[in-house]
């Protein structure tokens, strides 16, 4: 694993994924980022044996300071890992989509995926400016109205919806 450019994940922990940052004496350093605001870094040290090397899938959020905009923007990865030999490059790119058709090559020495832990403080995205934009919201309001109703008009008996039963009336 080449530490610069390795996204992680460890067995037996849910913080989701992560940086490799250093390796030493068969434990492995790893960073978790959260939230952009800050932006606040997390760092653990667990046995080398329990990390596993994952390539980010299309559609993961991602985070990248713009030296020029001075922020974080938040973006999507759009196409699969570049390998640095193909491009003439010290580390593997992503391709990934920002805001307003923004498509752009970033080393991954520069991105960042949020871990997995629940946001304390939205107030904080806001402030950073790196909410999504109103076409994702559009997206994901309508199913989670769908989700909602369907959870309603099963009383709360949500395995109901998809259990192999016929349900009669009594």
């Amino acid at each position: 694993m080449d530490i610069r450019s390795a996204f992680v994940e460890v067995r037996g922990r849910h913080d989701g994924i992560g940086k490799l940052v250093n390796i030493e004496a068969g434990s492995a350093g790893i960073e978790y980022f959260d939230p952009p605001a800050g932006p606040r870094i997390h760092y653990v040290q667990v046995p080398l044996g329990a990390v596993q090397e994952v390539v980010l899938p299309r559609q993961t959020r991602v985070f990248w300071f713009d030296i020029v905009r001075e922020g974080w923007v938040a973006g999507r990865v759009d196409g699969g890992l570049v390998n640095a030999k193909a491009i003439g490059a010290r580390e593997d790119h992503y391709h990934v989509r920002f805001p307003n058709d923004e498509d752009t090559r970033v080393p991954i020495s520069q991105l960042f995926v949020r871990w997995s832990r629940p946001i304390d403080d939205p107030t904080e995205y806001r402030t950073a400016r790196v909410t999504d934009t109103p076409f994702f919201f559009d997206g994901r309001s309508s199913i989670v109205r769908h989700i909602a109703a369907q959870r309603a008009a099963y009383g709360g008996l949500t395995a109901l919806a998809s259990a192999a039963i016929e349900l009669l009336e009594h």
